[in-house]
C-alpha cells in the first residue's frame, strides 16, 4: 500500500466516522451516548469542511465511491451548517436591541463556578467590575456561601440553597425579591429557583434559575430527567402574565433539539441568535468549547449588551447580560419568536411524563 494509499483510507475513516456522529443525535433516544453528540456541532462542521478540503486533493474523479464520498460530506457539511447557522452572525437576530435609555435597565450575571475552585476572590472581582444587578451562581456549596455572603452586602435579597453535590444554587438581587420558591421539579435532589423581581420603577418580571442535571456517565444516564426540568419551565414561561427571564447552566447546547423545543413551546428569545455561540465550556479546552449556559428572555426585552466574560478559575466562563424591560411586548421581538406546532406540544409532554 502506498502512502497515498494510507491518507486516503484515513481521510475515508475519519470522514465516515464524522457523518455518523453527524446523524447520529437524529435517533430521538435520550441515552447519554446519542444526546453527548448534540454537543460539538461546530467542531463537527469544521472538521468535515477540512476533510472535504484534504479529499479534493487527493480525490481521483474518475472512481463512483469518490464521488460519492465528497457528495456525502458536502451534505454533511450543509446539514451542519443549518444546525449551527442560527448561532452565526449572518443569521436574523432574534431578540432586538434599543437606544431608548428611559426603559428599565437589568444587568445579570450567571456563572457556574465549579465547586471545587475556591479562588472566589476573582469571582466577586468580576462580579464588582460589572456590577449586576442579579447574580445567579451554580455549583455553590456552603464554602461559597460563605465566601459570597460577606463580600455581596451590596445584595440584600437573596435565595441561598447551598449543597455538596454539585447542584447548589446562590441568587443575589439588590432589586427587591418580592417572592420566591425553591423547586425540586423533576429530581428531589436537582433545585431550581423562580423568584419574583421588582424593579427599581416599579416593573415587575419572573426569572426562572436552573441547573439540571447533565446526560454524562456518572451523573445520568440519560437526558429525559433534563429535558423535563428545560421543558416544564417552558410550558410556565409561556403561560406567566409577567416578563420571563429563564437563566443558568442548563448542560444543553443552544442548537440542540431539546433548546429548539424549548424555544418554541416557552415562546422566549434567544440573545445568541444572529450574534454568536458565547461558548461557556469547557474554559480550558478551546477546541472543546460550546454554549452551555443560556439566558433566555420573553419579547418584553430589549438587549442592550451581551458578553461572555474572563475566566474565574471555573470549567465555565461568567456569562453578563444586560436588558430593558418595557411595558409590553415588543412587536420586533414578536415577529421573530419561534412558535410550537400540535407535534411540539405532544412531545413536550412526552418527554416530561417520561421523567415524573
Amino acid at each position: 500500500m502506498t502512502a497515498l494509499d494510507i491518507v486516503r483510507t484515513a481521510l475515508f475513516f475519519v470522514g465516515y466516522l464524522i457523518i455518523f456522529f453527524s446523524v447520529l443525535p437524529l435517533i430521538k433516544s435520550d441515552y447519554w451516548f446519542v444526546r453527548v453528540f448534540d454537543y460539538p456541532r461546530s467542531q463537527k462542521f469544521w472538521i468535515n469542511t477540512f476533510l472535504l478540503a484534504c479529499f479534493l486533493f487527493f480525490a481521483r474523479f474518475e472512481n463512483i465511491h469518490d464521488l460519492i464520498f465528497i457528495g456525502i460530506l458536502v451534505l454533511n457539511g450543509i446539514y451542519l451548517l443549518t444546525l449551527i447557522w442560527d448561532y452565526t452572525p449572518f443569521a436574523s437576530k432574534q431578540m432586538k436591541k434599543s437606544s431608548n435609555e428611559n426603559l428599565d435597565s437589568i444587568k445579570i450575571f450567571i456563572a457556574n463556578v465549579l465547586q471545587d475552585n475556591r479562588n472566589s476572590d476573582l469571582c466577586t472581582k468580576a462580579i464588582k467590575r460589572y456590577d449586576p444587578d442579579i447574580i445567579l451562581l451554580v455549583e455553590t456549596d456552603d464554602q461559597w456561601k460563605q465566601d459570597l455572603e460577606s463580600c455581596l452586602d451590596g445584595y440584600p435579597y437573596r435565595v441561598l440553597q447551598p449543597q455538596s453535590d454539585t447542584y447548589g444554587m446562590l441568587l443575589f438581587s439588590r432589586l427587591e425579591i418580592m417572592k420566591h420558591s425553591v423547586r425540586h421539579l423533576v429530581e428531589p435532589e436537582i433545585p431550581s429557583i423562580t423568584a419574583d423581581i421588582k424593579t427599581e420603577s416599579g416593573k415587575e418580571f419572573r426569572m426562572y434559575c436552573l441547573h439540571p442535571k447533565p446526560p454524562v456517565p456518572g451523573e445520568s444516564e440519560t437526558s429525559t430527567e433534563r429535558d423535563a426540568e428545560i421543558l416544564i419551565v417552558g410550558k410556565e414561561a409561556k403561560n406567566c402574565k409577567r416578563p420571563v427571564i429563564v437563566a443558568g447552566d442548563l448542560n444543553d447546547v443552544a442548537w440542540s433539539y431539546t433548546t429548539n423545543l424549548f424555544l418554541k413551546v416557552s415562546e422566549l428569545m434567544d440573545p445568541r441568535i444572529g450574534r454568536g455561540f458565547f461558548s461557556t465550556f469547557h474554559a480550558n479546552y478551546w477546541l472543546l468549547r460550546w454554549p452551555l449556559d443560556h439566558v433566555f428572555c420573553s419579547s418584553h426585552f430589549y438587549l442592550k449588551k451581551l458578553k461572555r466574560l474572563p475566566s474565574i478559575g471555573s470549567d465555565h466562563f461568567p456569562i453578563f447580560i444586560e436588558v430593558s424591560l418595557a411595558e409590553r411586548e415588543l412587536k420586533e421581538n414578536v415577529e421573530e419568536k419561534k412558535e410550537a406546532d400540535a407535534g411540539d406540544h405532544v412531545l413536550a409532554e412526552e418527554k416530561i411524563e417520561a421523567a415524573t
